[in-house]
């Protein structure tokens, strides 16, 4: 009898154990997401939080990702093992391999993620922690209402098991930096209420932490800028990339595609009194006269200072005070009274001048 009773009791812790291991992590939120680093939207992490004490054991637990219908799953993660630390409020962090490298220092995850968030789903899906059987413990839906799928799950979590309205915006890109993520707004121990309340981007670049507690920031994307390559083409870059092709860079500067705007390879070009901004090699090439100038101010109605050497003091157009202003700078040698373009500066100019201003600019 004692047997039989020994054999029951143990039975019963034996039921007691299995379902301690199978039920201890359902106290579980998903914290933080970021759908793409950089542009990159194979950079995944999810960040799942333990909302009590002993919700480490996640053997067998799932991640999927639902598109805009909240239909066709994808298995984004299933957990393989536990993890060791089962203090309230550790996290538990998956990532996909090229997310790796997107922190500092390089993102150690408590497990790689099966598949990432198929970027389809990144405008409008959705995202649930749930156990092997289906039964959902946390959902985040994101679109607005570009989803329209269900948002509904057991109670735990949350008190009516519906977790919508969805957050109104795209998983990817949160914003311009490309290195924030979405992040849940409560406390560790906090009931959810609706997506669109419990979930804001992160202000600057996302950090995220491991089971052991190890932090890992999102490296922002490098500083981009102008960088006019030796054939005068003009493209945006990052200076590494820049210096790769042999070009000059600027920081945070842009420029049209094909037109380079450093060390006097842009500026005015003069058919005529006709003015335009082009490099010197395509206004040579067509015949013009490159002046140089980075702009074509008009200085009056079809008068470009540029392109009306008349207009000298490049004031009120073509006037007397401009005969004064050249005398003053051929007197000076100043280069700018060359204006015949020979031999530097000389008699000839002045006639060359005069001949211009009677002729006028407008």
């Amino acid at each position: 009898m004692r047997s039989m009773l020994a054999w029951c009791v143990a039975g019963v812790l034996a039921l007691v154990a299995t379902a301690r291991v199978e039920g201890a992590f359902h106290l579980m939120q998903i914290e933080q997401v970021i759908g793409g680093v950089n542009g990159d939207v194979t950079a995944q992490a999810i960040m799942l939080r333990q909302r009590a004490f002993g919700q480490n054991l996640v053997n067998g637990t799932r991640l999927r990702a639902w598109d805009a219908n909240g239909q066709n799953p994808v298995i984004v993660h299933t957990f393989v093992g536990n993890v060791a630390n089962a203090s309230a409020g550790s996290r538990i962090l998956v990532c996909t391999p090229s997310f790796v490298a997107q922190t500092t220092p390089a993102c150690v995850p408590d497990g790689l993620m099966t598949a990432p968030i198929p970027a389809s789903y990144l405008a409008a899906g959705r995202l649930t922690f749930e156990d092997s059987f289906g039964t959902i413990y946390w959902s985040l839906s994101w679109g607005g209402a570009n989803y329209t799928g269900p948002n509904t799950g057991a109670a735990t979590n949350d008190m009516n098991g519906n977790f919508g309205p969805p957050y109104p915006f795209p998983l990817h890109p949160l914003v311009t930096d490309g290195a924030a993520a979405l992040r849940f707004q409560g406390a560790f121990n906090a009931l959810s209420t609706s997506n669109d309340v419990d979930y804001l981007p992160t202000a600057g670049p996302a950090v995220f932490f491991n089971n052991a507690g190890t932090m890992f920031t999102v490296n922002s994307a490098p500083a981009t800028g102008r960088c006019c390559t030796p054939d005068e083409n003009c493209q945006v870059l990052t200076q590494a990339d820049c210096t790769l092709a042999g070009g000059t860079w600027t920081e945070a500067a842009a420029c049209s595609p094909g037109v380079c705007a450093g060390g006097g390879d842009i500026g005015a070009c003069c058919n005529g009194q006709v003015c335009t901004i082009t490099t010197r090699a395509a206004c040579e090439g067509a015949g013009h006269t490159f002046e140089g100038s980075a702009s074509c101010t008009v200085d009056a109605p079809n008068n470009y200072v540029a392109c009306c050497r008349a207009n000298f003091d490049g004031v009120n157009g073509v006037q007397v005070s401009d005969i004064f202003a050249f005398l003053a700078a051929w007197f000076g040698g100043d280069s700018s009274a060359d204006i015949d373009g020979e031999n530097g500066v000389q008699v000839s100019d002045i006639f060359a001048f005069l001949s211009l201003w009677f002729a006028g600019c407008s």
